[in-house]
């Protein structure tokens, strides 16, 4: 098998980049220009030798662009860092199209390590935070919950958007609920950034889009799937959002504050009056009051030098912010990739598949 040109490269770099990034908290770029490298060597000598044609190449450099972008949006919306959208591509370059017996997309098969990555990892935080709140018999979520407000705009949102986005995937031959469900979401949290009267107006002319022209609009299948993204959604950004926010946060002293931390408050200013308001994950915080301007730049690196200094000009009326608590997620990806490698892409594909034989 191909795989097997590319392992030592696979586990060299899981291994070193996950220690890394626990030990340092950073994924430094020689490891990745080195399995870029590799990569680049093993696939001209596979062509050479004629294990592999001219379309498979292709192909893999499609699905590396893909997979670029992919970790690109993650990246913007601050689900991971910079170090892990060079190493999931890197990644989509090292694992063959062969590999990928259990995948429902041709086009961007390395969308099932993403699947493989984000699942595990969202299982193991979630026990994580539930344990953690049962032991600190804290549950200050619950008064978060039910904000109908907001559950409205994300049900608007999901309506008009879940059209465009099926019909671009169908067409681009990347009809996989994984990739659906994962680009809608990065959307979502996208539109929260920029959540104005022209991005409201933006879902009407969609929704009214969509009525018109969607034949499959009314048909159950479609309402299924609807519920279905609805429920995931909801409990994600409201529910597990608001709960993190209380158990993966610190109170970090302004005077200690480093570059690269990543703030879980901002703190807005109005001429000599300021106040902190809570960043829950990568969803923005709403400025209601026009007066009033950000301090710093939130930024998916963290702090910068530059915010620093800005923040230790002022005379703040408090002395600490609180700060997310980070962790490695290098190894998360490098575990996503061995499962993609042991069932052969999709985890819950793969699952499936054995489970009817």
């Amino acid at each position: 098998m191909i795989i097997y040109w590319f392992l030592p490269m696979i586990l060299f770099l899981g291994i070193v980049t996950s220690y890394e990034d626990k030990k340092y908290g950073k994924i430094r770029n020689k490891w990745v220009i080195l399995a870029l490298i590799y990569s680049a060597f093993v696939n001209i000598f596979l062509y050479l030798l004629g294990y592999i044609n001219f379309a498979h190449i292709g192909q893999l450099s499609i699905n590396g662009l893909i997979s670029l972008v992919f970790g690109f949006l993650i990246w913007r919306v601050n689900l991971w860092s910079a170090g892990d959208a060079k190493l999931f591509f890197v990644y989509s370059l090292l694992l063959p199209l062969e590999l990928y017996r259990f995948n429902s997309s041709k086009l961007f098969p390395s969308g099932n390590i993403l699947a493989n990555t984000f699942i595990p990892a969202a299982l193991l935080l979630i026990i994580s935070m539930l344990t953690k709140t049962y032991r600190e018999k804290t549950f200050p979520f619950l008064t978060n919950f039910f904000k109908f407000r907001g559950i409205g705009k994300l049900a608007l949102f999901l309506f008009a958007f879940a059209w465009p986005v099926n019909s671009m995937l169908f067409f681009l031959g990347m009809n996989d609920t994984y990739i659906r469900f994962f680009l809608i979401f990065l959307l979502f949290s996208l539109f929260e950034r920029i959540n104005n009267s022209n991005t409201f107006s933006l879902l009407v002319i969609l929704s009214a889009a969509r009525i018109l022209f969607d034949k499959e609009m009314f048909s159950k299948q479609s309402w299924t799937n609807f519920a279905y993204f609805l429920i995931i959604f909801v409990v994600l950004r409201f529910f597990l959002l608001n709960l993190s926010f209380n158990l993966f946060t610190k109170e970090v002293k302004i005077k200690d504050l480093k570059q690269g931390m990543i703030p879980a408050e901002m703190v807005l200013r109005k001429e000599t009056f300021f106040r902190k308001i809570k960043l829950i994950g990568f969803f923005p915080a709403k400025i209601k009051n026009k007066n009033e301007k950000y301090l710093f730049k939130g930024r998916p690196e963290g702090l910068a030098q530059s915010d620093i200094t800005r923040i230790a000009k002022f005379r703040l009326p408090f002395k600490t912010i609180k700060i997310y608590q980070t962790m490695g997620f290098a190894s998360f990806i490098f575990l996503g990739v061995l499962l993609t490698i042991i069932f052969q892409g999709n985890l819950i594909l793969s699952v499936k598949f054995l489970l009817s034989g």
